[in-house]
């Protein structure tokens, strides 16, 4: 080492007290037969001085020498035990002996001189003249070795070494302790908010990578979901035999860890075992400190990489750690993110975790967690991103908040919303009995409540704003139009809304027996009234109309609308209780669902609407068959069977792109095929939309007096009412059909005289996504589950059209996995909500700044703007009329 003036003199005298101060301490702690004193004594002083040491060295090579020095200590920390000591104790001597301080191994007297290398010999005093009569000068003798201290003498002289470790030469200023770190909501530009680049030293491009897909914060990375999950290999001990080159997941217990340094860079090395046999896991390059924590001594960890031999050992090199279950089985997340190689974002996931996993504030009062068996959102994060076990219990939490801060919105708008004027009508039960007794039935428990739920809207002030649901054939139509009568009864007119005049002319040729029965007259109209009809509904003469959607964009004008029944099949959402007239009063609104609704779209799009639900399943052995096209037949032997009993059977015809595929003559040849082959001696309808009303009117007469044994028809007999004694349908091309119109089929015919048959026949070239839906209406019976399936194939926008703009996208939620969690997390926002209106309390103030994040993300630009609100819509009114009462009685304010 070079220089020579007394300021470098200087430094190397403080590195040789130094590193003599490390020696001494390495030596008390290999001697120590204690090893939690022995850990103190690394901490305390080696590290300190250490420090020290840097400021008086000059060469590189010897810089070199003491960082690696100080990775062997920093490690002794976790790795000093009684079986490792010495190991250890043998590369921390060859360190210090690189740098000029020789050790000896235990029990080996210790040199006390100090570093002669580092520190320039002193100027050698003259010697005094000998006194007269002296002899010679003696030669100079070595120094005698002195001998090994004892324990007490070595414990008093580390006490003394480690205070003086602990003082400082120079008295340093006084700083005030750091405050402790506070969690932050995910998100916050303190925590999670930071960008990739800054908080987790992502490169350029990398960071472009992830950017480019939208995720631009450790918040964004950290709410990213994976694409799949894949199956890693069993997990194997170290002394199970490793087939080099293959990927294996190698699980044991951490023996060491050590970092050596090379010409070529560093190289992280950890060994595990199993008791029997180890295994090396090498990575190299610069390692970070939270992953080199990860292998503390004792942990059980696995390890995912290939195999490769070095010498006698078998390597890992730059290995993944994964987690695995108790049995060894493990999953690994994909994001399949462009530009980012999926160990890549792994990394930065478990980086980002490892950093900012305390520091994520849970929105969630820890008491709504506990009643729902919630795990902390920590935890959850770091189960969905690295699933060992309990995957499904982090998604769920996950999916959980964002349906609880959705539904918190849709509770507060709700409240928010002015409230609008409606028509309480006078419920009687007088019409509505006698429309039960010319139907010979009653209402089942199921519909009693539902009917209940909407008389009790019905009379209420309060504009109506129901969605009526639940499975195919449960009585959905007979609610909406005992409804009907009851507004009618209380002389007010109802809108029957249909998807198209089809459909509506069902409903009429359904309803006007009945509503004549009672004294109301109903009126079918196509796209807008003629003159006698506009002036009749002007007059209120006509009580009920049944129309399609377009009466939507231009409401004639009535004497008093009082409700509005809108059904609804194929798209969703198409008219809202604001697009009804405002004539002094809102009338009320109930729609109708043909089938059910996915739950997700119920419970969110929906979610400012009343819900009733009624509920019903189909039988289970109801007989459902699919045949390929040669073998037509053999379907119609099966339906023939039910006709040749006495019971009736349809034949349906698929829509093509909305139209009828064939001519009312090829209707007629194909009747005759179907009377010659197919049902001989039968009695053959045809119910068409080439036919006009009258006869289509009389075809479903004599269909459903029995007086036709079969109905050939296209997929509008859908919209009629069942007949109890057709027990028998074929479905021709029933490839074409989608998800949720064969489950409306085969129901059509599965709450008759008995569960009935539904033959599915494919079409000359099957499409195999028609195929798919039919081997799923196989499978599946529960009609929610075939929605939730629907809306998978078809998406929001084919459910939704214009308002699929209205539907948050999630990012965990999973409508079929996460049906019942829906339900509950309404329940749990409305009844936060009835507590505390606006979430003003300040321990709910993190679940309100979360929820102001997740609108802005769902919804850029449509701030609920909680922040700052104080009192609910109770509390205002109640200073509203506290305010009034001195003007009224002319007194003072009251206190």
């Amino acid at each position: 080492m070079g220089g020579t003036t007394e300021t470098s003199d200087n430094g190397r005298i403080v590195a040789a007290r130094a590193l003599d101060v490390v020696r001494r301490t390495v030596t008390y702690a290999c001697k120590n037969e204690r090893a939690a004193r022995a850990i103190r004594c690394l901490d305390a002083t080696c590290l300190p001085w250490i420090d020290r040491v840097e400021h008086g060295l000059e060469e590189d090579e010897e810089k070199a020498i003491l960082a690696r020095l100080r990775t062997t200590l920093a490690g002794w920390s976790d790795t000093l035990d009684l079986g490792s000591r010495s190991a250890l104790f043998a590369d921390a001597a060859a360190d210090l002996e690189s740098l000029g301080v020789r050790i000896g191994p235990i029990g080996e007297p210790e040199p006390l001189e100090p570093l002669a290398r580092l520190v320039p010999p002193p100027p050698k005093p003259a010697r005094p003249p000998p006194p007269a009569g002296a002899g010679p000068p003696p030669e100079d003798l070595p120094p005698a070795s002195p001998p090994e201290p004892t324990p007490e003498e070595l414990e008093a002289e580390f006490q003394a070494l480690l205070a003086a470790a602990r003082r400082p030469e120079v008295e340093e200023e006084r700083l005030p302790p750091p405050e402790p770190r506070r969690p932050l909501l995910l998100g916050d530009p303190m925590g999670t908010g930071q960008d990739l680049s800054s908080a987790l030293d992502a490169s350029a491009s990398t960071a472009a990578a992830l950017a480019e897909a939208g995720l631009e914060t450790v918040a964004d990375l950290l709410l990213h979901p994976p694409v799949r999950l894949d199956l890693l290999p069993r997990a194997i001990v170290p002394s199970e035999p490793l087939e080099e080159g293959t990927p294996v997941v190698v699980r044991g217990t951490v023996r060491r860890r050590r970092t050596r340094l090379r010409p070529e860079g560093s190289i992280f090395e950890v060994v595990l075992t199993d008791g029997e046999a180890d295994v090396t896991c090498r990575w190299a390059g610069r390692v970070d400190e939270s992953f080199r924590q990860r292998f503390h001594p004792g942990a059980k960890v696995a390890v995912l990489g290939s195999p490769e031999r070095d010498g006698e050992r078998a390597v890992l090199l730059e290995g993944e750690v994964v987690s695995v279950d108790s049995r060894g089985q493990g999953r690994q997340a994909v994001y399949g993110i462009p530009g980012v190689p999926d160990p890549e974002t792994r990394r930065l996931q478990r980086l980002a975790l490892d950093r900012f996993r305390d520091r994520i504030l849970d929105p969630v009062p820890e008491e709504l967690r506990r009643n729902l068996k919630l795990l902390e959102l920590n935890e959850a994060i770091e189960r969905l991103h690295f699933p060992g076990h309990g995957y499904r219990r982090g998604r769920e939490r996950l999916a959980f908040d964002e349906l609880l801060l959705y539904q918190l919105g849709v509770g507060m708008l709700r409240r928010r919303a002015p409230q609008e004027r409606g028509i309480a009508h006078p419920v009687s039960h007088r019409l509505v009995s006698q429309i039960l007794l010319e139907r010979g039935r009653s209402l089942t428990d199921a519909q009693e409540v539902a009917f209940s739920e909407i008389r009790r809207d019905l009379g209420s002030p309060r504009p109506m704003n129901r969605l009526l649901q639940g499975e195919v054939g449960t009585g959905k139509g007979l609610l909406t139009l005992l409804a009907a009568v009851v507004v009618a009864e209380a002389r007010s007119q109802v809108f029957f809304l249909a998807p198209d005049i089809l459909a509506a002319e069902h409903r009429f040729l359904f309803a006007e027996p009945l509503l004549r029965a009672v004294g109301l007259v109903p009126a079918l109209v196509a796209e807008k009234p003629d003159a006698g009809q506009a002036d009749a509904i002007r007059r209120g003469e006509i009580h009920v109309v049944f129309g399609t959607r377009a009466l939507a964009r231009s409401w004639p004008a009535c004497r008093r609308l009082g409700l509005v029944v809108v059904e609804e099949h194929g798209t969703y959402g198409t008219v809202s209780l604001q697009d009804l007239p405002l004539q002094g009063h809102r009338p009320d609104l109930l729609v109708v669902s043909d089938a059910p609704l996915p739950t997700s779209l119920a419970l969110t799009v929906f979610g400012g609407m009343d819900i009733s639900l009624v509920p019903g399943t189909l039988p289970a052995n109801q007989d459902l068959q699919v045949f390929p096209p040669e073998k037509r037949l053999s379907a119609y032997a099966l339906a023939r069977e039910e006709v040749e009993a006495g019971r009736q059977a349809y034949v349906v015809l698929p829509l093509v792109r909305g139209q009828e595929p064939l001519t009312r003559s090829d209707l007629a040849r194909f009747a005759d095929a179907l009377r010659n082959e197919a049902f001989p001696g039968a009695r053959i309808g045809i119910f068409s939309g080439l036919m006009n009303r009258e006869e289509r009117q009389r075809a479903y007469d004599d269909f459903s007096h029995r007086r036709v044994d079969v109905l050939m028809t296209t997929t509008v007999i859908e919209d009629g009412p069942p007949v109890p004694s057709a027990t028998a349908m074929v479905v021709e091309q029933a490839d074409r059909f989608d998800l949720v119109r064969l489950h409306r089929l085969r129901a059509h015919v599965a709450h008759g005289v008995r569960p009935g048959r539904c033959l599915f026949v494919l079409g000359p070239a099957p499409d195999p996504v028609g195929v798919a839906s039919v081997d799923l209406v196989l499978k599946e019976r529960d009609g929610f589950r075939i929605a939730e399936l629907d809306l998978t194939q078809r998406g929001t926008e084919g459910l939704l059209g214009e308002r699929a703009a209205e539907a948050p996208a999630f990012r965990w939620v999973d409508g079929l996995e996460h049906r019942e969690l829906l339900v509950r997390s309404r329940a749990e926002a409305f009844a936060l909500l009835s507590q505390r209106p606006l979430l003003q309390s300040p321990e709910h103030e993190p679940l309100r700044r979360s929820l102001d994040q997740a609108w802005q993300r769902w919804f850029p630009g449509r701030s609920l703007a909680t922040a700052g609100q104080t009192g609910g819509e109770g509390s205002s009114g109640r200073r509203g009329r506290r305010r009034r009462r001195p003007n009224r009685s002319g007194g003072g304010e009251e206190g």
